[in-house]
């Protein structure tokens, strides 16, 4: 059966969806369980790299409402009933909360709890009770209106369109942005993002460079993060091609304790940790100069920057790096041989730990000014093995409080979109997570800032 009509106005089913500078047409069809049932929103295929997901769960004035009635009613009953008549409390939301201030479920729990007393979060909420007509429904067009895909997800059809998505920016694009087989910088500048305006509206469009080992490329992105981390990549790459490699200085400088470390590396190949290493040098001294670098200019400044210091900074690394790599060798001897049943699961747990820490890639990932700071984490798995024996029972209780601020981590991780950035301060928890680490089991070695199960716990609530 489908739903009344009576009482429609054009301000509480509108008919364009205003979205930063972009205007979006709305459509509206209510038939339960038709596909299209709800609201719907169109977005060109070229132009879903602007938009996020943010203020369409407040849908529009005419089905606000109905949809915090239907929250309410998703709540546990032990919740639930401090909202009865729901509809009554609804209302009351509804005419004191602040469109798109907040996300509509955050801004409800605020006004459920001035009403009644009664703390509720967003986890409190089963939204598979929702019905899908209150839930926004994206229809995605090609540039003759033609429907391209269409869901409820808007992250979801993000990831599936991508190859589309990069299709459609490359028609409106103009020749020639898009280059191979570069060795040097000879095309120009390079803008952080590349618009075209396509009938009423502008395509935005990330270009950046693209590491193909041998020479770099430029390539249009659709969204914006993906670029910068490739460009980041791409950059190192078209700086190495124009500069001495540091490979014989490092041959010449290390003494053979170093060379002897890296080459009983734990992912074998001893070039890819050297790679691994000279990537990480060219990118600390990147750093230390903040260059975002977007034009020739630029680009000869770096260069001759990155050609004075990159041998005794490569140096500098591969000597962290050995001495990473002589401690993470004397722990995965103590891990082989018979286990105890009383043990096991904390061997298990330092196996996942050093295999975090040490793996193909690990010193750029953690960067280089981490590399001490990872050494003094397996300096306290090392203490942590010297204890283990004597007192199972104490390392047991650290483990469960660990496990506690790694599990709430890995949920609120969850969270973010596959089309989004982790958020730095999550990427920061998880080397809190080392430092509470040091704290339970090594504390002799002392942590770089004040760290307990609280302080991370907060810190990841507050992502």
């Amino acid at each position: 059966m489908q739903r009344s009509a009576d009482h429609i106005s054009a301000l509480d089913f509108p008919e364009v969806w205003h979205k930063a500078n972009l205007a979006l047409k709305v459509s509206y069809h209510f038939e339960p369980g038709n596909v299209d049932d709800g609201v719907s929103v169109h977005i060109p295929v070229a132009l879903i790299n602007q938009i996020d997901d943010n203020d369409f769960d407040w849908l529009v004035p005419g089905l606000r409402e109905e949809k915090l009635v239907a929250l309410i009613k998703s709540l546990p009953k032990n919740l639930r009933r401090n909202f009865v008549p729901a509809p009554d409390y609804a209302r009351a939301c509804y005419q004191a909360m602040k469109p798109f201030e907040l996300p509509m479920i955050e801004s409800m729990c605020k006004q459920l709890l001035r009403m009644s007393g009664v703390r509720i979060s967003a986890d409190d909420f089963d939204l598979t009770q929702i019905t899908e007509h209150l839930k926004m429904n994206f229809k995605i067009e090609d540039d003759k209106g033609r429907l391209v895909a269409q869901g409820r997800d808007l992250e979801a059809l993000k990831g599936q369109l991508q190859g589309v998505v990069a299709k459609a920016i490359r028609k409106v694009a103009d020749k020639g942005i898009e280059q191979q087989a570069i060795t040097r910088w000879t095309f120009g500048d390079l803008p952080v993002q590349y618009q075209q305006r396509k009938g009423n509206y502008e395509v935005k469009a990330y270009p950046a460079l693209i590491d193909n080992k041998t020479d770099v490329s430029i390539k249009l992105f659709d969204d914006e993060h993906e670029a910068l981390r490739h460009h980041r990549v791409g950059l190192r790459r078209l700086l190495l091609i124009n500069i001495p490699s540091p490979v014989k200085h490092l041959q010449k400088a290390l003494p053979n304790k170093a060379k002897l470390a890296m080459y009983f590396n734990p992912f074998g190949q001893v070039q890819i940790l050297i790679e691994d290493i000279i990537n990480a040098a060219v990118q600390q001294l990147l750093d230390q100069k903040q260059l975002d670098i977007r034009n020739e200019a630029q680009f000869e400044q770096a260069k001759e920057w990155v050609r004075q210091e990159l041998n005794p900074t490569a140096e500098q690394i591969a000597l962290n790096v050995e001495q990473v790599l002589t401690i993470y060798q004397r722990i995965k001897k103590r891990l082989k041989g018979k286990i105890s049943l009383d043990i096991a699961f904390a061997m298990s747990d330092i196996q996942t730990q050093l295999d975090s820490l040490v793996y193909k890639g690990f010193v750029e990932d953690c960067g280089w000014q981490r590399l001490t700071d990872v050494a003094r984490y397996l300096k306290a798995i090392e203490n942590r093995l010297d204890k283990l024996p004597v007192d199972p029972t104490r390392d047991r209780l650290h483990m469960h409080s660990i496990s506690k601020v790694q599990d709430a981590l890995t949920a609120q991780s969850a969270k973010v979109p596959k089309s989004q950035p982790m958020p730095q301060a999550l990427i920061e928890a998880r080397w809190m997570i080392e430092e509470y680490r040091v704290s339970c089991f090594a504390q002799v070695l002392g942590t770089a800032y004040p760290i307990s199960e609280k302080r991370i716990l907060n810190h990841i609530n507050q992502v």
